[in-house]
């Protein structure tokens, strides 16, 4: 571990990040306390300052170089004037959001025989108390002092050696730190961990691939479930009111062929509501069945509350932008955004997810009667969407990059509201 400290800096006051000042961040527009903003996963901030009408003014008041190679992924946080986020290969720092004057820098030591599947990447960290959390390639789980990047606990979640890494941005809830494991594409069980943040004990752990005697196993054939994959490798959100997490699934594996794992394969590309207390599941929805298209529902869910329905949205990789009772997980509604060849109707409308009654399995997976099957396996979103979702004020709009591979270009789209009419890009809750 390597760590530096600007002493100046770093004995400069630091509010104490409660759960309280968690749950309440939107009374706090200058900060962004948590991966998606809030709780909720609506990913919008606030603030107003900067507007259309003068974005064309703005200029660069500092850069700071990370000094790591590589592409970045996080999500930075920021409290109280600190910025803290994360760089490739498990670099952490903080900076001062004014000037962006280095803090302190934290490097995981990795070892050399790591294998993350897609990129050396990591998405951010996580706040509470006087700690930030991180997870690491090699499969730990690190808290790291606020004020100095110093480790205070650091706990081994599982082995790096047999595909399993952290690239998720934790999520602080309560007294607790969860994490999704990735991996899935080397064949690892999938698992959200939760763990205490005072000591780094583990406090409960959810398979996202049920083993023998729970419910969901007979969907793996045979010993399949051994390594099925279902990674948790985004972040989820957190319903107060109903203390439940909510936490999507990514893609069974092997991710581009179903042989030797018949069956849905559960909880691969799901929406789990747990229990945040003891992990135990409540509810789950899936929304590609037996998948063998990488298509990952690990996108981050949006909370909406409307017309005194409490709802969970999702765009999912399979092209359905799905609206769930998150008491429930009842399907509200599945519309499409974008061109969909794969199935004549929405998932979940002949059944709870995925395989509509016109539609047959052959050898090499689900396809169309009519065999004109849009194939790519990145769909009409794919990583992109953990990044980009963002649900705006005033209309309530929620905003949505989309990529279609069969033209190649980007086009924005529009959901959520009480509205009526029929526009393009547009669907009512």
């Amino acid at each position: 571990m390597l760590c530096f400290a600007s002493m100046l800096l770093a004995s400069g006051a630091l509010a104490q990040v409660t759960f309280e000042r968690l749950l309440n961040s939107a009374r706090e527009p200058q900060n962004w306390m948590t991966y998606s903003g809030d709780y909720s996963g609506k990913r919008f901030s606030a603030l107003d300052q900067i507007k259309t009408a003068n974005a064309h003014s703005l200029v660069a008041k500092w850069v700071y170089q990370t000094g790591a190679t590589g592409k970045l992924e996080t999500t930075p946080l920021v409290v109280d004037g600190t910025l803290y986020a994360t760089a490739q290969d498990d670099r952490a720092f903080a900076l001062d959001a004014r000037t962006g004057r280095p803090i302190w820098m934290y490097q995981r030591q990795l070892p050399g025989d790591i294998r993350p599947c897609c990129g050396r990447v990591n998405r951010g960290m996580a706040i509470l108390g006087d700690k930030v959390f991180l997870g690491t390639l090699d499969a730990h789980v690190i808290a790291l002092d606020a004020k100095t990047g110093n480790v205070v606990w650091d706990v081994a979640a599982a082995d790096y050696r047999t595909g399993h890494s952290f690239t998720v941005s934790p999520l602080a809830v309560k007294n607790l730190i969860v994490i999704g494991v990735s991996g899935g594409e080397y064949g690892v069980r999938g698992f959200v961990d939760a763990y205490d943040a005072m000591t780094g004990e583990r406090k409960w752990r959810f398979y996202t691939v049920p083993g023998p005697g729970e419910p969901g196993h007979e969907s793996w054939e045979g010993n399949s479930w051994k390594v099925g994959g279902a990674p948790a490798w985004n972040t989820g959100t957190y319903d107060a009111a109903t203390n439940q997490i909510f936490w999507p699934t990514g893609n069974p594996a092997p991710s581009n062929r179903g042989e030797g794992r018949a069956g849905d394969n559960l909880y691969s590309n799901s929406l789990l509501a747990l229990n945040a207390d003891t992990g135990k599941m409540n509810w789950y929805f899936q929304f590609t069945k037996h998948d063998e298209h990488d298509w990952d529902a690990t996108q981050v869910p949006v909370m909406i509350d409307t017309g005194g329905r409490h709802l969970i949205a999702q765009a999912n990789r399979n092209g359905f932008f799905y609206v769930l009772d998150r008491t429930t997980g009842k399907l509200v509604s599945a519309n499409a955004y974008g061109k969909i060849t794969w199935i004549a109707h929405a998932p979940g409308t002949h059944g709870l997810s995925g395989r509509a009654r016109n539609y047959k399995l052959h050898g090499s997976g689900l396809q169309s009667e009519d065999q004109s099957v849009l194939r790519h396996r990145a769909g009409p979103v794919r990583h992109f969407q953990h990044r980009s979702t963002a649900v705006r004020g005033g209309p309530r709009l929620l905003w949505q990059r989309l990529f279609s591979f069969g033209g190649g270009q980007a086009l924005p789209w529009i959901s959520q509201g009480d509205r009526s009419g029929d526009r393009t890009g547009e669907m009512e809750v």
